[in-house]
């Protein structure tokens, strides 16, 4: 183990931050630094959480752990085996997960003070995906049922289906950010001219064409000069 890597893993009076780049062994640290918690701070698996940003880094840990625990369960005797043989009987379920992971254990284990439907799944990115399009377009199809016309309008020019996956992608987008509906309306009427505006602007750019189209053609005298400059 590297000086850096034994700072990172046997340091637990503070805080730490640890900056790495790929294979450089920052899942061997976090091992290391699992480990080292068991072994001199006195507690079992069920009063450590590893977050990881991945379920196939998250089972990479596990297993790592699972390992090392394997390894010191061959080279150790009396109480102390008897400590790391109660640690590998609960490391199952041990809290090594990701962000999402966490979060759903604790909803799971107190849904009446969350105030949500206990029996509640947890989606992945397709299942999320797939539902957030199948809502969109259910609401695009009743605001038309409906006679709403500004969709109607919108879903005219833009045609439907384009229409649907930009709504989808603005909700990706803000939603994601955590704004809500009134915020997100708030900016937009902060950010984006009044419809005055933008009549007078189309009518600024009417008149502008206008006088661009009836403009007179140049003389015959005027057209060679340019010609002569262009060729210059």
């Amino acid at each position: 183990m590297k000086p850096e890597q034994a700072t990172a893993a046997h340091t637990l009076d503070c805080h730490l931050s640890v900056t790495a780049g790929p294979g450089s062994g920052k899942t061997f640290v976090l091992v290391e630094r699992y480990l080292e918690i068991l072994r001199t701070k006195k507690v079992s698996v069920d009063n450590i959480v590893a977050i990881t940003f991945t379920n196939r880094a998250a089972n990479e840990m596990r297993q790592r752990v699972r390992h090392r625990i394997d390894s010191l369960l061959q080279a150790t005797s009396g109480s102390e085996r008897q400590t790391w043989l109660r640690h590998k009987r609960a490391l199952e379920g041990a809290v090594i997960t990701t962000i999402h992971g966490f979060c759903s254990r604790l909803l799971h284990e107190f849904p009446v003070e969350a105030d949500i439907d206990p029996q509640f799944m947890l989606l992945d990115e397709h299942q999320a995906a797939m539902l957030l399009e199948a809502v969109v377009e259910e609401a695009l199809a009743d605001a038309i049922h409906h006679g709403n016309e500004k969709i109607i309008q919108l879903a005219q020019g833009t045609g439907r289906a384009s229409l649907a996956a930009a709504l989808v992608e603005l909700h990706r987008k803000y939603r994601g950010e955590g704004l809500s509906l009134e915020a997100i309306e708030k900016l937009t009427a902060a950010n984006h001219a009044a419809e005055a505006d933008y009549a007078a602007a189309l009518q600024e750019l009417d008149a502008q064409v206008h006088d661009l189209f009836s403009a007179r053609k140049l003389t015959k005298v005027a057209a060679e000069k340019r010609d002569r400059a262009s060729k210059q």
